[in-house]
Order: structure tokens, then sequence, then C-alpha cells
């Protein structure tokens, strides 16, 4: 163990890192930055507007059952979870990768639900 206290390097910008994340897990520097759009439905999408998902997000469509929002984040998994938790109310449409994830990652919970 070191016992040298941690010093900030004076050129780091803590703003400018945690631009792209949700939440205040940012796993690594490789984990790149997507236009993610999602499709929230019924009630979901007054909660979206009165407490946003993150700086970037913009509500790009407006329909009587539904709303897409956009933001431009790294899609960790503190992210995945935001949306998660707001499901059935909540499907990604872009990137097809992270379409792909979040529906792996419902098909499981429905397999473990399914069995005892």
């Amino acid at each position: 163990m070191d016992d040298k206290p941690f010093e900030m390097p004076v050129d780091f910008d803590v703003e400018k890192y945690f631009r792209y994340y949700y939440g205040a897990t940012a796993p690594s520097n490789n984990t790149p930055t997507e236009h993610v759009k999602i499709k929230v439905f019924g009630k979901q999408v007054k909660y979206f507007l009165s407490l946003p998902k993150h700086h970037s997000q913009k509500e790009a469509v407006i329909c009587d059952e539904y709303s897409i929002f956009e933001y431009d984040v790294k899609p960790t998994y503190d992210f995945q979870q935001a949306i998660l938790s707001h499901a059935p109310d909540v499907v990604v449409l872009e990137p097809q990768s992270l379409r792909e994830e979040i529906r792996w990652k419902v098909e499981e919970l429905n397999k473990r639900y399914k069995s005892k």
C-alpha cells in the first residue's frame, strides 16, 4: 500500500471525463460513445421528461402512445440497468448492439422466472 496521498492531475477535467457516462461508473476509456434511441411508452414518458436520464437527453419523436428519446452516452452497465428498471415500458431502438444486449438480459430473466 502506498501512503502517498492522491493528487488530482492539474490538467484532468472531471466533467469532460464523465460527460458521456450515465452514473459514476467509468469502467474503461475503451467504451465507445453511442447515439442511443429508446422508445418510451405511456406514463413513463412524463417520468423521463421530469427526470432526464442524462444531460444529452432529447425527446426526438412525440406521439400519443410513446415518445422516442435520444442520448449520446457510453451504454455501460449502469445505463443498461436504468433502461431495464423501466421495463416493460422502454424499448431500445438503436444501436443494434445495445438492443441485443438488453434483449439477451430480458430473455435470461424470463428463463429464471420460468424455472423454480
